[in-house]
């Protein structure tokens, strides 16, 4: 019979710690709900902004080089920038809060809110990319012939000969130059292009 009362007030005893644990974090929402916005803020504004300024900073320079981010970095920086409209949001709602009589529905759901985003926060900010952010864009104008590089003096080219064919009074279009240069390729390039859409009939 003592057994079964020390057990049974071992299980009163474990209930009732996990039901104060629980009312302790919930109560914790209210009373220190400013220092979790504070610490959200600051997490975001501090440690997140600067990486997010490293990682951007390189993304830039590797589209300079013609190389976009991957999509893991893209993914990474719509979240953080997403998370920075979330902070801006529950920081004016806090500020707001600030009255003699204070909403305290507010004050919970803003330092739960608060508390929850600050451990996403710590997880960008961890976050740990492989040393290459970006990797080479596909080159635009991609074209069936295999030789067939579209460089700027080609777009030109090309451009005046379309334009050329959509010239009246021009009849006959001549092009020169020396042999293995691209000549035979880029009317080519041009028969594909005036045949998609549709010049003659």
């Amino acid at each position: 019979m003592e057994f079964l009362a020390s057990v049974g007030v071992e299980i009163v005893k474990g209930v009732g710690e996990q039901l104060w644990g629980i009312t302790r974090r919930q109560i914790g929402y209210i009373v220190h709900y400013k220092r979790n916005v504070d610490n959200l803020k600051g997490q975001v504004c501090g440690d997140l902004k600067r990486k997010r300024d490293d990682i951007k900073r390189l993304v830039d320079e590797g589209e300079k080089k013609l190389e976009g981010p991957k999509e893991e970095v893209k993914e990474w920086l719509k979240k953080v920038d997403s998370m920075g409209v979330d902070v801006r949001r529950i920081d004016e709602e806090a500020r707001e809060n600030k009255r003699w009589c204070p909403d305290w529905r507010l004050r919970y759901q803003l330092g739960k809110e608060a508390a929850s985003k600050l451990d996403v926060v710590k997880g960008l900010i961890d976050k740990d990319f492989s040393s290459n952010l970006c990797i080479p864009s596909p080159l635009e104008n991609t074209s069936p012939y295999r030789d067939f590089r579209v460089f700027r003096s080609t777009k030109l080219a090309k451009k005046k000969v379309m334009d050329s064919l959509n010239s009246e009074g021009i009849n006959i279009i001549g092009v020169y130059g020396m042999g293995g240069v691209g000549k035979t390729t880029l009317f080519k390039e041009v028969g594909k292009e005036v045949k998609s859409a549709k010049f003659y009939d």
